[in-house]
């Protein structure tokens, strides 16, 4: 699996096959799943867990990253995925105590673009970031996919 810079993207591809690859090096330490679709591009979710031990016993925890042009907090989360499955004795024993919740691009049109005109919106041209009203009621999953999708997670 390529390593991937701060200063480096990896192309919105090779996501699913990038963030598969925790699941075959951990398998069933790790699940990654569509929450939803941005541009035609699916907004991956991972779970990150020790199935050995009871979720009742666990905290979790949400990662969210990119909801504009944010390369370096889509390569944090990567990065940090990257750890959660390496046999480091603390990442072992994080997956023994938490229940870690990643989406490491929620907004796929944007960060596809990799252009400041597209920097915050998404297709339908709106602002993920102004999403939601007061009560935290996003918009639906065509007009807002990336804050529908997060709602959703954090709904469950």
């Amino acid at each position: 699996m390529k390593q991937y810079s701060i200063r480096d993207s990896l192309p919105i591809e090779e996501f699913p096959a990038y963030m598969n690859g925790w699941c075959k090096k951990k398998t069933g330490y790790v699940t990654v799943s569509s929450i939803g679709k941005s541009g035609g591009y699916d907004i991956l979710k991972a779970v990150f867990t020790d199935p050995r031990v009871s979720d009742e016993d666990k905290q979790i925890v949400l990662l969210t990253a990119q909801h504009s042009m944010e390369l370096s907090g889509v390569t944090s989360l990567l990065s940090i995925g990257n750890y959660l499955v390496s046999e480091e004795p603390d990442a072992c024993e994080m997956l023994q105590k938490l229940i870690i919740v990643m989406i490491p691009c929620s907004n796929p049109y944007s960060y596809s673009k990799q252009d400041p005109a597209y920097q915050f919106k998404n297709e339908a041209g709106i602002c993920e970031y102004f999403a939601f009203d007061y009560n935290g009621i996003s918009f639906d999953a065509e007009t807002a996919p990336a804050a529908h999708a997060i709602q959703k997670t954090l709904d469950f």
